[in-house]
């Protein structure tokens, strides 16, 4: 709480006033002519599909939620997007239900090409899978990637470690695994759940960095063909909101 409030008090933030829109032309056309010139600061993911879709990725301030159903890969996406935006920004991934050593284990996997079940009983696996380990750690080295596995995170723990990460290594995309691991205060789960969605909108408004949020998805996901809505995120209708 000490460390929190001393950051508050370092980094000065301007007082917002109301603004007249004619005011506000002169910098609405630099911010465009900013734009046209492909100088607003826009983190790719790495996927193309993805950042098509969201005009060229993630943005300061922007929360994306990733909602899907149990063992659908939301973490193994998540880690390949860390390793990707990390291999140029500052990058944060805090796992509430998977330790530091695994998800290194998976990083390694995915950038070896090794199969994981040999990285998890080396004894049995062929000798060539050093080399490929060795290639592995080389790429992880380069990579400005911190990973963090705390588990049932409240909101006041996201911040302290977002501030303690930023002041460090720089910061510019937070992954938190995943919503509902995380604890709150309300009078229930859905208040709890409303309050940390904004929090964390909040928050990356607040230290100018993009969160990417993975969600559970309600069983009703499971019990019609197509594609999910964002009524199937659990538990709360502000998750969608804070969006």
């Amino acid at each position: 709480e000490a460390q929190a409030r001393f950051a508050r008090l370092g980094e000065r933030r301007a007082r917002r006033e109301p603004v007249g829109i004619e005011a506000m032309l002169p910098g609405f056309i630099d911010h465009i002519n900013a734009l046209a010139a492909g100088s607003e600061r826009v983190i790719g993911t790495g996927f193309r599909s993805i950042d098509r879709l969201t005009a060229g990725g993630l943005r300061p301030g922007d929360l994306w939620v990733l909602g899907a159903r149990p063992s659908m890969g939301k973490t193994a996406l998540t880690l390949a997007m860390a390793r990707n935006i990390g291999a140029k920004h500052g990058t944060l991934f805090l796992s509430q239900e998977m330790p530091v050593m695994q998800l290194t284990m998976r990083h390694a996997a995915a950038l070896g090409r090794i199969n994981l079940a040999h990285l998890r009983k080396p004894d049995e696996a062929p000798q060539a899978m050093w080399g490929s380990i060795l290639e592995a750690v080389e790429q992880l080295r380069m990579l400005n990637l911190v990973m963090d596995d705390q588990g049932s995170m409240n909101l006041h723990d996201v911040r302290r470690k977002v501030m303690s990460t930023r002041r460090v290594h720089g910061l510019d995309v937070v992954f938190v695994d995943y919503l509902q691991l995380m604890q709150g205060d309300g009078e229930n789960r859905n208040q709890e759940l409303d309050r940390i969605s904004n929090g964390l909108k909040a928050m990356a408004l607040e230290f100018n960095v993009a969160v990417v949020l993975l969600s559970q998805m309600s069983r009703k996901a499971d019990e019609r063909s197509g594609p999910p809505v964002m009524s199937d995120l659990r538990d709360s209708g502000a998750i969608e909101a804070a969006a």
